[in-house]
C-alpha cells in the first residue's frame, strides 16, 4: 500500500449542475506535522494531476495521504498518482 489513496464519488444532486470540478485533498496533522510539508505535498498533487490527467466535473475526487511519503518531488508525486490510478 502507497502513501496516497483516491475515492471516486458522484457529484451530490444539489451541485450536479454546478461547473467547477470538485477536488478534495486530505493531509491529516497526525500523518504530516508541518503544515509548510503538508501545504508542499498538496500542491506537488494538484500540479500532478493537471500535468499528467483530465479529471470529469460530474464526479468528486478525494486524495488522502495515509502515511508520511517523506521529502518527495514532483517525480515521485506522477508516479504514486500513476500508481492509484491505474486498476490493478
Amino acid at each position: 500500500m502507497g502513501w496516497l489513496s483516491l475515492t471516486v464519488s458522484s457529484r451530490p444532486a444539489t451541485l450536479r449542475e454546478s461547473k467547477v470540478l470538485t477536488l478534495k485533498i486530505l493531509v491529516p496533522k497526525k500523518v504530516v506535522k508541518l503544515a509548510t510539508r503538508r501545504n508542499r505535498l498538496r500542491r506537488l498533487i494538484k500540479e500532478a494531476l493537471r500535468l499528467e490527467f483530465s479529471l470529469k466535473k460530474e464526479k468528486v475526487y478525494t486524495f488522502r495521504v495515509m502515511k508520511n511519503p517523506g521529502e518527495i518531488g514532483l517525480s515521485q508525486a506522477k508516479e504514486a498518482m500513476h500508481e492509484i490510478w491505474t486498476p490493478s
